[in-house]
C-alpha cells in the first residue's frame, strides 16, 4: 500500500538532501566560524552575561563558541541518520506480513 511507499519516499529525500547539501553547507559555515576564531584570538572585547558587562574575552573564544555550537550540531544532525535510513517498505498493510508470499 501507499502507506509505506510515502514515508519511504521521504525518509530517502531527507537522507540525501542531509548528506549532499545541509552537512556540507554547515560544514563550510563552521570552518569559516573556526578560521575567524582563530584570525581574532588577539583581539579583546568586553564579555556580556543577562546583558551585562563582564570579564574581557576575545573575539576568536566567542567566535570559537560559535564553532563548538554549529560542530555540535552538525554531529547531532548525522546521529539522526541511522534511524533515517530505517525503511518501512514491504511489511503488508498492517505489517503482520498476512497475505504476504512465503519468503
Amino acid at each position: 500500500s501507499s502507506n509505506d511507499t510515502f514515508p519511504t519516499a521521504m525518509h530517502i529525500a531527507c537522507v540525501e538532501e542531509v548528506v549532499h547539501r545541509l552537512v556540507p553547507a554547515l560544514q563550510v559555515l563552521h570552518n569559516a566560524l573556526d578560521s575567524k576564531a582563530k584570525e581574532w584570538a588577539d583581539i579583546i572585547k568586553i564579555g556580556r552575561t543577562h546583558t551585562q558587562d563582564a570579564t574581557p574575552v576575545t573575539l576568536g573564544q566567542e567566535f570559537s563558541g560559535y564553532a563548538q555550537q554549529l560542530a555540535n550540531g552538525i554531529e547531532r544532525i548525522e546521529l539522526t541518520l541511522p534511524k533515517l535510513m530505517e525503511l518501512a517498505q514491504g511489511g503488508t498493510a498492517v505489517g503482520t506480513g498476512l497475505a504476504s508470499p512465503v519468503g
